[in-house]
């Protein structure tokens, strides 16, 4: 009785084996599939993003440019904070918008 008892034990403990591994295995798997098949002259191109940086003479003047361009939007006092912080922004991106 022992010794059917523990082959069925063992058995089953063989069977949750398998089945953990091959859930666990499942997702490598499709991974790999996927890989596969988005090779070749047919695939569609992976977007990689073009990384173009201003440097700090060109920050530092867009800056220097936005407080000119928002000086009497920024000294007006019934204008919030708000407002003139929007206005350094949109103009320091439109000035840096050319090194990019």
């Amino acid at each position: 009785m022992r010794t059917i008892l523990s082959r069925a034990i063992r058995v089953g403990g063989l069977l949750m084996l398998i089945t953990l591994s091959l859930a666990a295995g499942g997702a490598g798997w499709a991974e790999q599939r996927d890989a596969r098949l988005l090779r070749g002259p047919m695939s569609l191109p992976a977007e990689r993003p073009t990384v173009v940086t201003c440097n700090l003479a060109q920050t530092t003047a867009c800056t220097g440019s936005a407080e000119r361009a928002c000086s009497a939007t920024c000294s007006n006092p019934n204008q919030g904070a708000g407002t003139c912080n929007n206005c350094k922004e949109e103009e320091a991106q439109r000035c840096l918008a050319v090194c990019r």
